[in-house]
C-alpha cells in the first residue's frame, strides 16, 4: 500500500509554488460527458401527469357545475295560441281501498284513495298544431263505516 508522505503540512505551500497552466480546450466537454445524464423521460412523465390531473379537474368541475334554473313563464290559454282550437279530453281514474280507521271522535271510517289523471289535447284545425296537458289529482275520501 501507499503510505502518505510523512510531512503533509507543506502540501499547500508546495501546490502554491507550482506554475499554473491553462486547462485544455476540451476539458468542459470531457466533464459534461462524465456527468450523469438526467433522463428527460422523468420530466416528461411528471408534465404529463400534471396535465392529466388538470384536465381531470376541469372535467369534474364542468360536470358538477349546474346553472341555476330559469323561471318559466306561465303558458297562455290554448284559445290564444290557436285560431280555431278543437278540445279533446280524457279522464282516467282509479279507486283503492285504504282500510278502516277510527276518526278523532272515535267514529269508524273507511278510507278510499281516488287517483285521477285528466288529459286535455288542443288541436288547431287550420295549422294542425297540437298541445297536450296532463293534470294528475289524488284525494282521500273518508266514508263513515256502520258498526255492528
Amino acid at each position: 500500500m501507499n503510505d502518505p508522505p510523512a510531512n503533509l503540512d507543506n502540501v499547500e505551500e508546495m501546490l502554491r509554488a507550482l506554475p499554473l497552466r491553462r486547462p485544455a480546450e476540451t476539458l468542459d466537454e470531457k466533464v459534461l460527458r462524465c456527468r450523469p445524464r438526467r433522463s428527460r423521460l422523468r420530466w416528461t412523465l411528471w408534465a404529463a401527469a400534471g396535465a392529466g390531473a388538470a384536465a381531470a379537474a376541469v372535467l369534474v368541475a364542468a360536470a358538477l357545475h349546474r346553472p341555476p334554473p330559469r323561471p318559466q313563464a306561465p303558458y297562455p290559454p290554448a284559445e290564444r295560441l290557436f285560431a280555431h282550437p278543437v278540445r279533446y279530453e280524457q279522464i282516467i281514474s282509479d279507486v283503492d281501498y285504504g282500510g278502516t280507521f277510527e276518526a278523532d271522535d272515535g267514529t269508524p271510517v273507511r278510507a278510499f284513495r281516488r287517483m285521477t289523471v285528466r288529459k286535455v289535447w288542443y288541436v288547431d284545425r287550420d295549422s294542425g298544431a297540437k298541445m297536450e296537458m296532463t293534470i294528475p289529482q289524488a284525494e282521500v275520501v273518508l266514508v263513515r263505516a256502520e258498526s255492528y
